[in-house]
């Protein structure tokens, strides 16, 4: 109880403006829990930090070896060919080492957002993570490095390949691969994220378009949040403000011990049993 409901009172405003928010992360803490949202985003997040793993394991490789037909100029210096080829290395190299540094960002990104969940003490302040501390926006810097360290091992890809086929082949080769990858991607993404997104199917504010008869309305989980919030209020604040901490601590614990099961009115049982109470609390 303590853990759940301590400190609440410090992000209460803002989950009470979930309204207002850009995503949706505060909406779901309320709805899902923390365990499910924060399990969520870890493995968002580490599955980007595996991913870039595996292209630094390739183009911190090539970029120490590279192919020989990359770092071995045969031309007359100072010449066309020579000035195009001096181009391509430097664009396979740059690239490269643009890639690298992208996906290691992305590790380091992801390390860091798992490392500050790991010393989160309580909900409260997971919960700050994600209002003051920009928590979501962490994850989208970790999927945004691992993409753009994608789109650069892919032009030094390019850049190697134009000195063994000509330079409009590979550019050609290129922009043929990307026109079948987003063409295939998009839809797909457009329909998954439409139907199912928080922020896309939900809030019509933000360019949503939820069924008539689903509005965006989070009255229940944001009263059960309040009445958590209440609960720090009345009795952790109190115990603080009264003064007597440790006899109001150990009070509490003898009543929790002390209280006998037939303390339960007949009338709450018969309440707890009814259809709506279950049908609300299942």
């Amino acid at each position: 109880c303590w853990r759940r409901s301590s400190g609440l009172h410090t992000v209460e405003n803002w989950v009470e403006n979930y309204k207002s928010h850009p995503a949706g992360w505060g909406a779901l803490l309320m709805i899902h829990g923390i365990p499910e949202v924060t399990g969520r985003l870890r493995g968002k997040v580490e599955n980007y930090a595996i991913y870039s793993a595996l292209f630094l394991s390739m183009s911190i490789a090539v970029m120490i070896s590279p192919p020989s037909g990359v770092s071995q100029i045969a031309a007359t210096e100072r010449s066309m060919e020579w000035w195009a080829l001096q181009i391509r290395l430097r664009i396979y190299m740059y690239c490269l080492a643009i890639g690298t540094a992208a996906h290691f960002l992305c590790i380091m990104l992801a390390m860091t957002f798992n490392d500050a969940l790991n010393e989160a003490a309580r909900d409260c302040d997971i919960y700050r993570m994600f209002s003051k501390g920009k928590g979501f926006v962490a994850t989208l810097k970790c999927q945004r490095a691992f993409r753009f360290g994608c789109l650069a091992d892919f032009i030094a890809v390019v850049a190697a390949a134009s000195i063994y086929v000509t330079v409009y082949e590979a550019i050609g080769m290129f922009m043929v691969l990307m026109m079948f990858n987003m063409c295939v991607f998009m839809p797909t993404s457009k329909l998954l994220f439409e139907n199912a997104s928080i922020v896309r199917y939900w809030q019509s504010w933000l360019g949503g378009n939820p069924a008539q008869d689903d509005p965006y309305d989070l009255d229940i989980p944001l009263r059960c949040f309040q009445e958590r919030a209440q609960t720090n209020r009345d009795l952790f604040l109190a115990c603080l403000e009264a003064g007597d901490k440790k006899g109001f601590i150990e009070g509490l614990f003898d009543a929790v011990r002390t209280k006998p099961e037939s303390s339960v009115s007949a009338s709450d049982t018969d309440a707890r049993k009814s259809p709506k109470y279950v049908a609300a609390f299942s």
